[in-house]
């Protein structure tokens, strides 16, 4: 299935890198309670990269004092105005914060199409049936078979729910993580409001606790999992508590989407992305950028991922170099 296959590919390529600087991160605070922030840039044009971005930080006695810190600095989204302040660009790299930013190819295939997707969805139907805690996840298990009745229709957005099976996986797999890593008691995920999160009355909170309570059972001795929050509706109009929060995620995003890796440089001339790249990416060991690719072969799907390291010169040292 696709969500393990994401997850079996991320934890090989972290494990031996990047897992042990992580829980040395969390480690670092004294807490049971983390939060999950996520932003996207998905299909905008003349960007070489789709960016799923998210900053996890830790909650408890630590949420009050950074929830003041970012309500006074997380003020504008990345694409307002023609630079980035020099407070966030502080907040960016501020060590407690931790960012991953998974970078997939625009022109990706996953489903392919709509009878791949309702296969999918009747394997994890199954794969559900068969948790320990069945009883417990009774409105879950609707809430996914009222899915895959839509997914009947004709017109089926498979794209959309593409997008929704990456985010909600890989949220769920570094919920995963944390509670692979150190003893946890809750954990929330809060995710910017776009298609992703608000399509088929919010289907994606339901993905993201499937593949939590999967991975968890999978991989952490039949655990359930840690207690989980998200984002509730929202009144057309209305703001989410988190957006100050979400503006961390969203400058990563953004920033990285304009980033063409073969050619080392940025597609964008605009000032903002060379500064969130090189003064809160480029050697920090708080933020991970990772390659995620998908692949198609002989009617099989496969999964790869590979980290990326920054590399990207700025026009002087560019003109040193001429």
């Amino acid at each position: 299935m696709l969500p393990e296959m994401i997850v079996e590919a991320l934890q090989s390529t972290l494990a031996p890198t990047v897992e042990s600087h992580f829980a040395d991160y969390l480690r670092g605070h004294d807490t049971t309670r983390w939060l999950i922030f996520s932003d996207y840039v998905l299909k905008q044009p003349d960007r070489p990269n789709d960016v799923y971005s998210f900053t996890i930080i830790p909650g408890g006695k630590f949420l009050e004092s950074l929830t003041a810190e970012f309500d006074a600095t997380a003020v504008k989204d990345f694409k307002k105005g023609p630079q980035v302040g020099e407070e966030m660009l502080h907040l960016l790299s501020d060590k407690r914060l931790y960012t991953f930013c998974f970078i997939v190819d625009p022109s990706r295939t996953i489903t392919r199409n709509v009878l791949t997707l309702r296969q999918m969805m009747d394997a994890t139907i199954e794969m559900m049936g068969r948790w320990q805690d069945v009883e417990r996840n009774q409105d879950l298990i609707r809430a996914f078979k009222a899915m895959r009745r839509k997914a009947d229709s004709r017109g089926f957005n498979v794209r959309l729910m593409d997008d929704i099976i990456v985010a909600t996986t890989l949220a769920a797999f570094l919920t995963y993580l944390i509670c692979k890593l150190i003893p946890v008691e809750r954990i929330g995920w809060f995710s910017d409001r776009d298609s992703i999160t608000i399509a088929h009355q919010y289907i994606a909170n339901h993905f993201y606790a499937a593949n939590v309570s999967a991975f968890c059972q999978r991989y952490l001795k039949g655990w359930r999992g840690p207690e989980l929050g998200i984002n509730g509706p929202v009144e057309a109009g209305g703001t989410l508590w988190s957006d100050a929060f979400l503006r961390v995620p969203d400058h990563f995003a953004c920033a990285i989407s304009a980033w063409n890796i073969e050619q080392n440089s940025l597609s964008s001339a605009a000032p903002k992305y060379l500064q969130v790249m090189m003064d809160a990416v480029a050697d920090r060991d708080n933020v991970h950028i990772l390659r995620v690719k998908f692949d198609w072969k002989d009617e099989k799907l496969s999964v790869a991922s590979s980290r990326v390291a920054l590399s990207l010169a700025t026009e002087d040292e560019k003109a040193g170099a001429s």
